[in-house]
């Protein structure tokens, strides 16, 4: 990602953008349902400041995530992998560090402490440990850590720069840019610094910001060997072979991310115009190129596409605000995530997921699983109809068809 920003500052022709190195790429998706779409929002050219926000994976929905503000940078986001969390770099205590913070914008933890610089953080499939890369002892090397902050460990002691650990789907692997060949190329190494290898040995940059399709065949990164000064993506599969352009655009194009189904891939692009960057979107054949974010004052970068709240496949999703949500005529899962929410059921057989806040979940006409969060929520089954109603954490009440519905965790029942 450094050598990201050097051929913006090429292309510009202008030191203003030797500052816009902070934003880089996530670096996997974990299998699952599409779920939201964490980036980085920040003023051109990085100057001093950026903040996590979160999207609906179709654009929609945008909210802010971090609200530090004019000064501290919050960036490189990478979701865990069952969408509850997401570990950050952010310099809000001086120099950069590994931070966690709940998908509710709750609950943020600093994870690394060291001098110097630590980011851009990958947690391996199981969410218990976090890659990064940081120059604690002079050069930029990978390292691993407990994603609590607890034993942290070195992976790659090269002389030249070790940076982007991507961790394999499978947890088997790491993938991370390395210069140790010349050059910036994407190389593997096994979770515990092991078995290296090269795979990418092309000119210029051979490759750079490596990303993992969620069942691990195939890796997505950014390139300019065929255009020098011009970034483009390219895929191949996990063991080098295959190498395939993917875009092909004068403009600027980086910084990839897998959709957790596998079907999509998002990246950072300079098409819309010189210096505005924005997040776009696109099917494995690259069809359908279309752009998901619009901002002409300021650049979307680092995406990284996360599962879907719990790993469920939630066909309407709220934000961390308080939402009143309403179900369609389909069968739905309606997740609140954050903040209060009234979330209503349509006519279908829908499932509420409430979230984090105090919350309440009407299932409305059908079959309905209506899920509390742990907060103290009000859900209403009451409706002739066979439902399964989990109030979870906190004291909640209810109407339930008492003959009719299993009923779980329900403190309080209304009449």
């Amino acid at each position: 990602m450094r050598r990201l920003a050097a051929l913006a500052l090429v292309a510009a022709g202008t030191a203003a953008l030797a500052a816009g190195v902070a934003s880089r790429p996530a670096h996997g998706s974990f299998s699952g349902g599409n779920g939201r779409i964490a980036f980085v929002r920040q003023a051109p050219y990085d100057n001093g400041y950026g903040q996590l926000y979160l999207m609906n994976a179709d654009g929609s929905g945008i909210v802010r995530l971090t609200t530090t503000n004019n000064g501290p940078n919050n960036t490189q986001p990478a979701w865990s992998p069952d969408g509850s969390r997401l570990a950050f770099q952010s310099n809000r205590r001086g120099d950069a560090d590994v931070w966690t913070i709940g998908a509710d914008g709750s609950d943020l933890k600093e994870i690394t402490f060291s001098q110097g610089f630590d980011g851009d953080p990958s947690y391996n499939p199981t969410g218990t440990k976090i890659a990064f890369e940081t120059n604690r002892n002079g050069a930029s090397d990978v390292y691993v850590v407990n994603a609590d902050g607890t034993g942290s460990q070195r992976l790659t002691t090269s002389s030249g720069s070790d940076s982007d650990p991507a961790w394999s789907p499978d947890g088997s692997t790491i993938a991370f840019t390395s210069d140790r060949s010349g050059s910036s190329q994407i190389w593997l190494m096994d979770a515990s610094g092991g078995d290296l290898r090269q795979l990418t040995k092309a000119a210029n940059i051979g490759g750079e910001n490596p990303t993992w399709s969620p069942d691990g065949k195939t890796i997505a990164f950014d390139s300019d060997r065929s255009d020098a000064g011009n970034l483009d993506i390219w895929t191949m599969n996990a063991d080098g072979s295959n190498q395939q352009r993917f875009t092909d655009s004068p403009a600027l194009d980086a910084l990839p991310s897998y959709s957790p189904n596998g079907k999509l891939l998002i990246w950072v692009s300079e098409r819309t115009a010189k210096g505005n960057r924005e997040l776009y979107v696109s099917g494995l054949g690259g069809v359908d190129q279309h752009r998901l974010t619009i901002d002409p004052h300021q650049w979307d970068m680092s995406p990284d596409w996360g599962p879907s709240f719990g790993l469920r496949s939630c066909t309407i999703t709220g934000t961390i605000h308080d939402d009143t949500i309403i179900g369609s005529s389909r069968n739905d899962v309606i997740c609140g995530l954050g903040g209060d929410d009234q979330l209503r059921g349509g006519p279908g057989n829908d499932v509420l997921v409430g979230g984090s806040g105090n919350d309440v979940l009407s299932g409305g006409a059908g079959h309905d699983r209506l899920q509390g969060g742990s907060g103290s929520d009000v859900l209403l089954a009451r409706d002739s109809a066979r439902d399964v109603v989990n109030g979870g954490p906190g004291r909640d009440s209810g109407e339930v068809d008492k003959r009719l519905d299993s009923v779980k965790s329900v403190e309080v029942l209304l009449h």
